[in-house]
């Protein structure tokens, strides 16, 4: 009984250890996004949305969690565990709207979905889980009508 005991806190420590490393790496990589954003004008941040991918690149892609970024130039979004940086320019966004479903994933909470114009020319859109959801389709709905 002793052993399992001993197995059982050391599995919590460990647990417990990893969260706040993962919670410092976050903590860091935000701060440096927010560095590379204070010279632009910043609409709208989340540091937690949770990416459903790009319509192009069809349904196996790694669902995760992003820092989103809407500038007045961009919208940006780059995964917590990477530092690949995915950018697209104003001009190229065509509309937000809310979805139930994204290359069919669903949390049975409505999504926003981005449509936009591609480097190849091409109708493109991505989807994300976002806190403010109403706020983001209005924000960048008339982001684009400017």
């Amino acid at each position: 009984m002793e052993i399992l005991l001993i197995l059982v806190l050391i599995t919590i420590v460990v647990f417990a250890v990893f969260i706040i490393l993962i919670r410092n790496m976050i903590v860091k990589r935000k701060k440096e996004i927010i560095e590379k954003f204070k010279n632009k004008e910043i609409l709208l941040i989340s540091s937690n949305a949770n990416y459903f991918g790009t319509e192009t690149l069809k349904s196996f892609q790694v669902r995760g969690n992003v820092f989103l970024i809407l500038t007045k130039d961009e919208l940006f979004f780059q995964p917590w565990t990477s530092k690949k940086e995915i950018s697209i320019p104003l001009s190229n966004l065509r509309s937000a709207e809310t979805v139930k479903s994204f290359l069919g994933k669903t949390v049975y909470a409505p999504l926003l979905k981005v449509n936009f114009q591609n480097e190849h020319n091409d109708s493109d859109s991505i989807g994300f889980l976002v806190k403010n959801l109403h706020q983001w389709i209005k924000t960048i709905n008339e982001s684009i009508k400017k």
